[in-house]
């Protein structure tokens, strides 16, 4: 491309007829007007008039060749300094991007979704376009409507060869609804676990997280932070399976009753115990005499082993029995 050509591309516009006219003053060597400036100073900035190396403060025409030379220059001296600009431009957004990552907010990969129903859309976007996993971890009870809506996006992803793994709280197992839909899913090739160790409450779609807020102190009834961050992300994994390998396994199918080392009255002595109440005031406040709250911890004792009541209240605190109904 010649100077001409360079100048009609758009990439430089070109001259009007007033720089033109200027152009040809200083070409003859004429004194330029007031009126002049503007154009003069158009003609300098494109490399047209050059100061006279000989004399100076004095300006001269530069000739077609030397013209499309300096044009060149300047152009490649630009596009130069935009590839410097691009090649700076991934350690920028990494610097950006790290300090956003320090304030939990804007573009680190940590989004707040307001609202519960807004929660609900988010993850049902996120379960339509997964191709590897689902980890939820559940603490407390599901409502059925909850359950209803979960059943057909999660049988959904499970038919799209989608792996879902899912957490309860062990009082799951003895609540009729969630019994259903674990037997429903399990069938279905979801796993299930229960634990009786306290879990937060999280949803893991793929390379996406979501998560109430333990931070800033908003009810956490009220939304969830969507995570992205791969970094952020990976823990949430890494902690979901320490959970999992130390829970038990659910399919939804057994009965919670069946093979239960307590009896429902054994299970409401030691809620008491639990409770910080003696044996005595166990007794007062089930309405019954101290012989027979002192029996059925024998009892309890002699199915375990255990030679003390520190032991038994001690199986009962981890225990899954913990969670079934007195």
């Amino acid at each position: 491309m010649d100077a001409d050509e360079l100048l009609h591309s758009g990439a430089i516009p070109a001259l009007t007829e007033a720089d033109l006219a200027v152009y040809r003053k200083v070409r003859r060597r004429e004194a330029l007007d007031l009126g002049d400036k503007e154009h003069f100073e158009r003609l300098v900035e494109l490399k047209l008039v050059v100061e006279d190396p000989y004399s100076p403060g004095q300006f001269v025409h530069t000739g077609r060749r030397e013209a499309e030379a300096l044009l060149r220059e300047s152009a490649h001296a630009k596009v130069a300094a935009g590839l410097a600009d691009l090649r700076g431009l991934p350690g920028l957004l990494e610097q950006i991007e790290l300090a956003h990552c320090a304030t939990g907010r804007g573009e680190s990969g940590i989004e707040w979704i307001d609202g519960l129903d807004a929660v609900n859309d988010a993850i049902t976007n996120a379960s339509l376009i997964a191709t590897k996993h689902l980890l939820t971890a559940q603490p407390g009870p599901r409502p059925p409507d909850s359950l209803v809506r979960s059943t057909t996006r999660d049988l959904g992803m499970l038919a799209r060869g989608v792996s879902m793994r899912t957490l309860y709280s062990g009082a799951g197992r003895a609540v009729e609804h969630q019994r259903a839909y674990v037997a429903r899913v399990t069938a279905a090739g979801a796993q299930v676990r229960t634990m009786t160790e306290e879990f937060h409450r999280s949803v893991i779609i793929d390379d996406c997280a979501f998560v109430l807020d333990h931070v800033e102190g908003r009810t956490h009834m009220r939304g969830a932070y969507c995570i992205r961050h791969p970094a952020v992300v990976a823990l949430l994994v890494a902690e979901f399976e320490l959970k999992w390998h130390r829970a038990a396994v659910w399919r939804g199918t057994e009965d919670p009753t069946v093979n239960t080392i307590s009896n429902a009255f054994q299970r409401s002595v030691l809620r008491e115990l639990l409770a910080g109440r003696t044996q005595q005031q166990a007794a007062t406040e089930l309405k019954v005499s101290s012989k027979t709250v002192n029996a059925a911890l024998a009892e309890l004792r002699l199915k375990l082993g255990h030679k003390t009541l520190a032991q038994l209240v001690g199986w009962w605190a981890t225990s899954e029995e913990r969670h079934l109904p007195d």
